[in-house]
């Protein structure tokens, strides 16, 4: 499955390996499909510098299906994927800390809410979450996040 922009960037549209279907008007930007048919959107609609993290849950199965804001502001987003078990993680600063999120389909959280700097989130086989951070202020190390726990797991 992949998506597509008309020419003049204004509807996002799906191809299922059958059929064309035109999802909803959008800007030009960055699609990511879940593996159980949500849709992420990531899009720079206000110009440089702002940053929209949206999604629509079943856009193919579900006719009125709308899109969800999960952030958006001046800033950064990446590293963008989804689990196993339908959760998305992505990386940013638009609240004025990089930090790595996850969207549970209800609730948006930081990973690790404090200062250090948090980037690159890939989920596991298993749904556990590893993300590089300088929590010491002075080396990256890479990080495991089980859904509760966050471990150390070795110098970069």
């Amino acid at each position: 499955m992949f998506t597509l922009t008309d020419s003049d960037n204004r509807t996002l549209t799906a191809w299922d390996g059958s059929a064309m279907t035109p999802l909803m008007a959008a800007p030009a930007g960055t699609y990511y499909w879940s593996p159980d048919g949500n849709l992420a959107l990531v899009s720079s609609p206000y110009g440089a510098g702002m940053i929209n993290v949206d999604v629509m849950l079943h856009p193919l199965t579900d006719p009125n299906a709308a899109s969800i804001a999960l952030v958006g502001g001046a800033g950064t987003v990446d590293s963008v994927s989804w689990s196993h078990d339908e959760r998305l993680t992505f990386s940013s600063d638009v609240d004025g800390t990089y930090a790595v999120y996850v969207w549970d389909g209800t609730d948006l959280m930081p990973v690790e809410p404090d200062l250090s700097y948090y980037k690159s989130p890939a989920w596991s086989a298993d749904n556990r979450l590893a993300f590089i951070s300088d929590r010491d202020g002075a080396s990256f190390d890479i990080y495991i996040w089980d859904g509760t726990t966050t471990t150390r797991l070795l110098d970069l």
